[in-house]
C-alpha cells in the first residue's frame, strides 16, 4: 500500500488547507482553551514545546506523548467538528474519491482482524462500533457473519442516517452518553482517540459499553512512530486542532491501565511510515531528518519494505492498534 492510494496528495493537501482555515477561526476563542497535563499519564513535566499553526504542542517528560495544551474545551470541539469546513470537505470529496481504496486496503483488513480477535476472546455477540461514520466498516463486518448483532454509535445526524440507510441499528449519541445502556461483547473505535478532548473519558465509555470480560479494540496514531518521530513538528499528522493526542506507545499502555482495562495486545501494523517520509522529503527536500532516515529512503525497494516490516514488528510504526478486555466475568458470557 502507498500513501497516494488512501490520501492522494491533491485531495489531502486541499483538506489540510481548509483545516488550517478552520483552525485560525478557532484560535479566536483561545482565551477559553483548557490547560491540561499529559492525557496519557497525567504528568505535568514537558521536555519540549513548539508552536504549530498558532497552537501549542507539548512532549511529556514521563511518557514522551505529544499533546495539545492549552486545547479547545469539549464544548468548543463539539462546535468545531459540527461546523468544520474541513470535515465537510472530507465527506463530500476526500472520502468519496478514496472509498474503494480505503475499503480494500484499510477497512476490510480491520474487519477481518476484529473478527479474528473476537473469536479468540469469545466476544462474538453484539459488536458496537463507536464513530461509525459511513458504516463502511460495519458493512465489511456484516459480510463476515461473525457477530450476532451490529450496532453503530454515531452522534453526527447525517452520518447516523447513512448507517440507518445501510440497515444498521444506530444510537445517535456520543459513546460517553450511552455507555451504561449498551451490553455489547465487543466494542471497536477507529481513529477517534487522537481527536477527543479527554482520551481517558473515551476509554472509560468504551469499557462500560462492553460487559465484564468483553473486548475493546481501538486504533489511533502514536508519537512513537517512525515518520512522526522524524518529521515531528513538520509531520502532517501534527495537525491542530483535530489531532490533540499523539500518545506514545508507553503512554497508551498507561492510559489503558488508568481506564481499568486489561491490555491484551498492543501492535503497530502501519504500512506507510517509509512512504510518508519519502513523500514529505520529495515535496520539501529541505526538511531536517536523520542521516539514518535518508539512508533508508535511498535504499532499494526491498530494503525499504523490510525496514517497514521491522517498524511493524518493533512497535515503531505510527499506526497503533490496541486490544483490551474489561476485567471480570466469563468472556463468553
Amino acid at each position: 500500500m502507498k500513501e497516494e492510494q488512501i490520501r492522494p496528495a491533491r485531495l489531502f493537501d486541499r483538506y489540510l488547507e481548509i483545516a488550517l482555515e478552520d483552525a485560525r477561526e478557532l484560535l479566536a476563542e483561545a482565551t477559553e482553551f483548557d490547560e491540561v497535563a499529559c492525557p496519557a499519564c497525567t504528568a505535568a513535566g514537558v521536555t519540549e514545546r513548539f508552536d504549530r499553526h498558532g497552537f501549542q504542542y507539548r512532549c511529556c517528560a514521563e511518557c514522551q506523548s505529544l499533546y495539545l495544551s492549552p486545547r479547545p474545551s469539549a464544548a468548543q470541539l463539539d462546535q468545531f467538528y459540527s461546523m468544520s469546513k474541513a470535515v465537510a470537505y472530507f465527506a463530500t470529496h476526500f472520502y468519496k474519491e478514496t472509498e474503494d481504496a480505503r475499503r480494500r486496503e484499510l477497512v476490510r483488513p480491520k474487519a477481518e482482524m476484529t473478527a479474528e480477535w473476537a473469536r479468540r476472546l469469545e466476544a462474538t455477540g453484539c459488536l458496537a462500533d463507536v464513530g461509525s461514520g459511513y458504516g463502511t466498516y460495519l458493512e465489511e463486518t456484516r459480510e463476515l457473519g461473525v457477530f450476532d448483532d451490529l450496532l453503530a454509535v454515531e452522534p453526527a445526524s447525517r452520518l447516523a442516517g447513512v448507517c440507518r440507510d445501510k440497515g444498521f441499528r444506530v444510537i445517535e449519541q456520543p459513546a460517553e452518553a450511552i455507555a451504561e445502556t449498551v451490553d455489547a461483547s465487543c466494542c471497536t473505535c477507529f481513529e477517534v482517540l487522537e481527536h477527543v478532548h479527554d482520551p481517558l473519558r473515551l476509554l472509560g465509555a468504551l469499557k462500560r459499553i462492553v460487559r465484564p470480560g468483553g473486548m475493546v479494540l481501538f486504533t489511533t496514531l502514536t508519537a512513537s512512530g517512525f515518520d512522526i518521530v522524524e518529521l515531528w513538528r513538520e509531520s502532517k499528522s501534527v495537525m491542530p486542532p483535530s489531532h490533540l493526542n499523539l500518545l506514545s506507545t508507553g503512554g497508551l499502555r498507561r492510559l489503558v491501565e488508568r481506564a481499568g482495562l486489561e491490555l491484551v495486545d498492543l501492535s503497530t501494523p502501519g504500512r506507510l511510515d517509509v512512504d510518508i517520509l519519502a513523500n514529505a522529503l520529495r515535496d520539501r527536500p529541505e526538511l531536517q531528518v536523520s542521516r539514518f532516515a535518508r539512508q533508508i529512503l535511498a535504499a532499494p525497494e526491498p530494503v525499504r519494505r523490510r525496514f517497514q516490516q521491522f517498524l511493524q514488528d518493533s512497535e515503531l510504526s505510527s499506526h497503533v492498534r490496541i486490544v483490551a478486555r474489561r476485567p471480570g466475568g466469563d468472556p463468553s458470557a
